[in-house]
């Protein structure tokens, strides 16, 4: 190949590379460091309960990629891999009450391929950010 016709494919090729890329705004860069930080188990005022509750009713709905298959007062569970290496993310949420005036909610993710993990650990993070801070993912 000519020099010129190295040059030009080194160019197409940067051209499609910075044009699939995805840029984060500053509002999506500072939740996905809050995402990043947020515990799986955490707790909830009493008061404000049924509010995270229906929040992670909705996420699981709106974002889960298997369908929910179970919705009670203490837990939501989406169906369950049935394959070993299945990629796709089961989420179950629990909550208890743990005070008069506190409940405890806890959010587990798992998937069937290990090369999954670091989507599974965002997916499970993502959910448990929402549903304690009410806070949706920002648009650009």
């Amino acid at each position: 190949m000519s020099r010129i016709g190295r040059t030009g494919a080194l160019a197409v090729s940067l051209m499609l590379a910075l044009g699939c890329a995805t840029t984060t705004s500053p509002a999506q860069q500072q939740w996905i460091a809050k995402r990043d930080q947020q515990p799986l188990s955490f707790t909830i005022p009493a008061d404000e309960a049924e509010a995270a509750w229906s929040r992670a009713q909705e996420w699981i709905v709106k974002f889960g990629e298997q369908p929910l298959v179970v919705a009670t007062d203490t837990l939501l569970q989406t169906a369950v891999n049935q394959d070993d290496f299945d990629a796709s993310v089961s989420l179950t949420v629990s909550r208890a009450k743990v005070a008069d005036d506190v409940y405890r909610f806890d959010v587990v993710a798992k998937t069937g391929n290990p090369l999954s993990n670091n989507r599974t650990w965002r997916t499970a993070r993502a959910l448990a950010y929402y549903t304690a801070s009410g806070i949706p993912y920002p648009a650009k």
